[in-house]
């Protein structure tokens, strides 16, 4: 493909495709911790490659980068006008914007670790647990497209309903996949134990699935 495009985040001219990445305004990894991983598979498809009320823009690969996965409340681009511009766009959307809701969850976990006269309370587990892993000879099975290799991140995340879900991507990539068998029933306190045992599976590889 040839051509020339604008990057409205850093004012780029680019001249090869190379150069350029679509990015989503609210990563998909935002959306995922904040909710999105109650959708179904067709929401979720829906909602990334939404070109009706779009949040895609063609940028700079290395703007993108840059912004990795944050959300525009924790990442400007160095032209700032895109976020302004963008927003309206976004606030159309059907879910709130990721950060919000996922500092509400942050709040509560804040205010169920208050003390209690007399008693410590212990400290909340995480909301998510992150983390890059090489995948084992045979890779990890996902809901979306099949068997993924390589160089993987893995977020593992409490949900509203208590249940766990894995989301699982190529590293550096903007698309995350469900791993097969997820969500799980995981007892409170043991996420962070939970996630190192989807670590161990997916880094012995053998299409690895959530542990059960």
């Amino acid at each position: 493909m040839s051509g020339t495009w604008h990057s409205e985040y850093d004012g780029k001219t680019l001249t090869a495709s190379g150069q350029v990445d679509i990015d989503h305004m609210v990563p998909l990894a935002a959306s995922w911790r904040a909710g999105a991983d109650l959708w179904d598979t067709a929401k979720r498809k829906a909602f990334a490659n939404d070109l009706e009320h779009s949040q895609l823009i063609a940028i700079s690969a290395a703007s993108n980068r840059s912004k990795g996965d944050r959300t525009p409340d924790l990442w400007k681009p160095p032209l700032r006008s895109p976020t302004g511009a963008l927003t309206p766009r976004l606030d159309r959307r059907e879910a709130p914007l990721p950060t919000q809701r996922h500092r509400d969850r942050e709040g509560g976990a804040r205010r169920d670790a208050r003390h209690l006269p007399g008693q410590l309370m212990p400290a909340p587990e995480p909301a998510v647990c992150d983390d890059q892993v090489t995948a084992g000879p045979g890779g990890a099975m996902t809901d979306q497209v099949g068997v993924i290799t390589g160089d993987l991140t893995i977020h593992t995340t409490r949900r509203a309903d208590h249940l766990v879900a894995i989301a699982i991507q190529y590293t550096g990539a903007d698309e995350w996949y469900a791993l097969t068998g997820s969500p799980v029933a995981v007892p409170d306190g043991e996420l962070e134990a939970y996630h190192e045992r989807v670590l161990g599976a997916v880094e012995h590889g053998a299409e690895a699935v959530a542990p059960t």
